[in-house]
């Protein structure tokens, strides 16, 4: 089951990876290594579930054939008791419960394939060191506008996660995105992030100086399970190079982590290191130290506190970048320029938000 989690939980890294370290990594030997795995995980998958559903489905119609034969044919003839009737198909139950178990396993199995399917999306999707901007060509002072133009995702199967997607999201301006779960919020931040590329359409970034052709530089992403890399927090600040080192530790203070606090957590940080919140705080601080001009927040106030929340929400009214929001909290609306509903992949409404200003 830990391994199920560890695998799920990934596609969070990696993306980081590609995000901040692209040029720095060679993803080459990881891209094979996922795509033999994932094939091997496939081939097990589909054992697994051929067997299992048809030996529980064995089972059930066997017990449900053998409970009626005693209820309709044995019981009239005295030859069984009401007592164990009931016994046989409490037998029945206890028999079909290790097959039931293992349908389970086979669903925790189906999760961890759909990570690695991601995984070795991303991992194939390499971007090459010459398409990488340095960081120090990009800055909050150039603003760019982000124009969707009918994005559509579809994965395996055919089956389309995002379906003519069009917006735009002004220069400096704040565009929160809402919907159920499964509506493709987080897919769609993804795209616009440059960490899935749509099926069909364009996503673009664009300043007064014209369109540029990699969105990874230009990014600093937020996911809602944050992932904390094997270091310190400082170093998983600093894994955005823009980022110098007297800003991550004012921007680390500013989210409530004190120079104490951050020695305390100078050696190797894992999830169990930090609470919720606190791996939460320490990507916003990473967001918002960056010199990148775009913001892409997904649930970033999930495991925030109302102290912090309202914190955060001051903090992106004042911010100059062009800022992304995925959330299913309502109050996040305040700080919407533009907020979009999106319900099966598709945008049933847009709407300009009234008052806003930054």
């Amino acid at each position: 089951k830990s391994v199920i989690q560890a695998v799920s939980r990934l596609p969070g890294t990696f993306s980081m990876l590609r995000l901040y370290a692209a040029d720095r990594v060679d993803f080459h030997p990881v891209s094979l290594s996922f795509i033999e795995v994932r094939r091997a995980a496939f081939k097990n998958l589909r054992t697994a579930l051929k067997y299992g559903a048809v030996s529980e489905s064995m089972l059930a119609v066997a017990s449900i054939i053998l409970g009626v034969h005693a209820l309709l044919y044995l019981r009239p003839m005295g030859l069984v008791s009401d007592g164990q009737i009931a016994q046989l198909f409490m037998y029945g139950g206890i028999l079909v419960a290790p097959f039931q178990a293992i349908l389970s396993t086979i669903r925790d199995l189906q999760m961890t394939v759909a990570a690695l399917s991601r995984l070795s999306c991303l991992a194939a999707d390499l971007v090459h060191p010459n398409d990488i901007i340095s960081d120090a060509s990009i800055s909050c002072e150039v603003r760019f506008s982000i124009f969707l133009q009918k994005i559509s995702v579809s994965i395996e199967g055919g089956a389309r996660i995002l379906d003519g997607i069009s917006f735009d999201v002004m220069a400096g301006g704040c565009l929160v995105v809402t919907g159920p779960s499964g509506s493709g919020k987080t897919t769609l931040l993804n795209v616009m992030a440059g960490l899935v590329e749509p099926t069909t359409g364009r996503c673009v970034f664009a300043s007064s100086s014209g369109e540029i052709e990699s969105r990874l530089s230009c990014v600093s992403y937020v996911g809602q399970n944050e992932p904390l890399f094997q270091d310190s927090i400082l170093q998983t600040v600093l894994l955005d190079r823009s980022i110098g080192e007297t800003s991550a530790f004012r921007e680390l203070n500013f989210w409530g982590m004190s120079r104490a606090f951050i020695d305390n957590h100078d050696s190797i940080v894992d999830s169990s290191s930090l609470s919720g919140g606190e791996r939460q705080r320490v990507g916003l601080a990473r967001a918002f130290a960056s010199s990148r001009p775009v913001m892409i927040l997904d649930e970033p106030t999930s495991a925030l506190n109302d102290e912090w929340k309202e914190i955060f929400m001051k903090r992106v009214k004042t911010s100059s970048k062009t800022i992304v929001i995925a959330t299913h909290d309502s109050e996040l609306l305040k700080v919407a320029e533009k907020f979009v509903v999106l319900r099966s992949g598709c945008v049933v409404e847009e709407r300009n938000c009234d008052g806003w200003s930054r």
